[in-house]
């Protein structure tokens, strides 16, 4: 799931980032980040290939990294259809960024933060023993 991530904000393709970008991608991780931004980030990391709805191929693919050989492909392929059968709210066989954010809600969006995966005080102690 790292490289997916990275690869949203790789502009070279390379599938590598700069240190600069490094900072810039954890900083949609931020606090200060609006909830509306990590909607969007959110839902550009399940659109895998870019055309502005979430898929069942893009669904697949994205479960598929997440679970690994822990479930097999057609499980997998009843989790997504299940899936989609359930948040497709106006029935076209995608999700789209609407019906994503309808599902997911500020509250689930505002739990996206650094702060939720890493204490401020380890931050803090972190950034202190690097000076």
């Amino acid at each position: 799931m790292h490289l997916r991530i990275i690869s949203l904000f790789d502009e070279s393709g390379s599938d590598q980032i700069n240190f600069h970008r490094f900072v810039q991608t954890l900083s949609v991780f931020s606090d200060k980040t609006s909830n509306a931004d990590k909607l969007r980030i959110a839902f550009r990391c399940y659109d895998v290939d870019g055309d502005g709805v979430i898929n069942e191929k893009d669904l697949f693919h994205i479960l598929k990294m997440l679970v690994g050989s822990n479930i097999n492909d057609e499980q997998l392929s009843l989790i997504v259809k299940q899936t989609l059968t359930a948040h497709d709210l106006d029935k076209d066989g995608v999700i789209s960024f609407a019906e994503f954010a309808k599902v997911l809600g500020e509250h689930v969006i505002g739990t996206l933060t650094l702060r939720h995966v890493v204490p401020k005080a380890k931050i803090g102690s972190a950034a202190a023993a690097a000076d």
